[in-house]
């Protein structure tokens, strides 16, 4: 069975995480921090989306931090650029996206 969890920023999602998976006794999380705030966003969100995809994980293109102060309007403008053309799953800092086998919910709803 196919189980992940992407989120934008895990500290904004800790409680959701516990709700998901509250036992976690003998379960391996692995947290991959990827993003500072110096970086640009656009870029970045395409390339570990193509990471994930190598890795079999998803299908889509996740675009993470939508209204964020600092890095919302990177979020924006990839959600403009490519929406008519890809398959994206838009979050902010306290949503997640879980993934079950081929199920897909954006979290919460």
């Amino acid at each position: 069975m196919k189980r992940v969890l992407l989120v934008s920023m895990m500290h904004n999602v800790t409680e959701l995480f516990r709700e998901i998976e509250p036992d976690l006794k003998g379960k391996t999380v692995t947290y991959i921090p990827t993003a500072a705030i110096a970086e640009k966003i656009e870029g970045m969100a395409e390339e570990e989306t193509r990471m994930l995809e190598a890795l079999g994980l998803v299908d889509f293109y996740l675009v993470p931090h939508l209204g964020h102060p600092e890095m919302g309007s990177g979020a924006e403008a990839i959600v403009e650029k490519y929406s008519s053309e890809l398959e994206l799953k838009v979050i902010d800092d306290y949503q997640a996206i879980l993934v079950e086998d081929d199920e897909v919910s954006i979290l919460p709803k």
